[in-house]
């Protein structure tokens, strides 16, 4: 093996690896680590302390994650270019496909911030705020529908996230078989 199919090889497992882990990350935080706080019964209080935790233990994996496996996307693209062309199974040129993966991978980060960031701001100064105040003070009612609004909205809006980390790691796949 040469030194340079050494790196694209392993580009190509970080490029697929790291979509197909962030599609799982996401899609198992809405659809399984949300609905079992809500299956606990959590005050309001209790519930956005706990998501806060999934969101920031996210946010830290999240953008490595994704920069590193895009910029493997387009290495791996680009040295595509050096093989026999064959075409995908959508009829698309190899390198194409690559790119366009990396493009959808990458299109995540301007997703959360644009859409999904003004919610978790919201919800992360409730968790402050909850934080900084008397902790035997139970929240208000008002209190407890914005939090639980907020923490279905973020899960909604992470499970659209999630559909476009798979949608990169299936075009990803597909590309390299």
């Amino acid at each position: 093996m040469s030194f340079l199919s050494f790196f694209v090889n392993s580009a190509k497992i970080v490029s697929v690896g790291g979509s197909g882990l962030m599609t799982g990350y996401c899609f198992a935080a809405s659809n399984s680590g949300i609905p079992g706080l809500y299956a606990g019964d959590l005050s309001s209080k209790q519930l956005v302390r706990s998501w806060n935790y999934i969101y920031t233990r996210g946010a830290k994996l999240a953008v490595p994650t994704v920069l590193i496996s895009t910029f493997a996307y387009f290495f791996t693209a680009d040295s595509s270019k050096y093989l026999p062309q064959t075409s995908t199974i959508f009829g698309w040129n190899r390198s194409a496909q690559l790119v366009l993966a990396g493009l959808v991978l990458f299109s995540a980060l301007p997703y959360t911030g644009i859409v999904m960031l003004p919610g978790i701001r919201k919800l992360q100064a409730t968790a402050e705020a909850f934080d900084a105040e008397d902790s035997a003070r139970e929240p208000s009612p008002e209190d407890e529908r914005k939090v639980r609004q907020g923490v279905q909205a973020w899960s909604r809006a992470n499970d659209f996230r999630a559909f476009i980390f798979g949608t990169s790691f299936f075009l990803g796949l597909t590309a390299l078989m």
